[in-house]
């Protein structure tokens, strides 16, 4: 188990779970979240990411794409 609050630490972890006021927010593998715009355009984890920047986005994005090619390969 990790506690961050840097984006980058977590991206290619296998599962996250945020907490957002002491609830569960969101969770799931770092690059299902991202993707889940179309299914809600309210991801908290995605809006998190944005906040970074487009080349910041771009980068994560690539990277939990990454681990996720990774876990599913297996």
């Amino acid at each position: 188990m990790t506690i961050a609050h840097r984006l980058n630490t977590i991206i290619d972890y296998d599962k996250i779970l945020f907490l957002k006021e002491g609830k569960i927010a969101e969770d799931g593998h770092p690059y299902t979240l991202m993707c889940k715009d179309s299914l809600d355009p309210d991801s908290y984890f995605r809006s998190l990411i944005m906040e970074g920047g487009q080349e910041f986005f771009d980068q994560m994005l690539a990277r939990a794409k990454e681990s996720y090619d990774r876990l599913s390969s297996k």
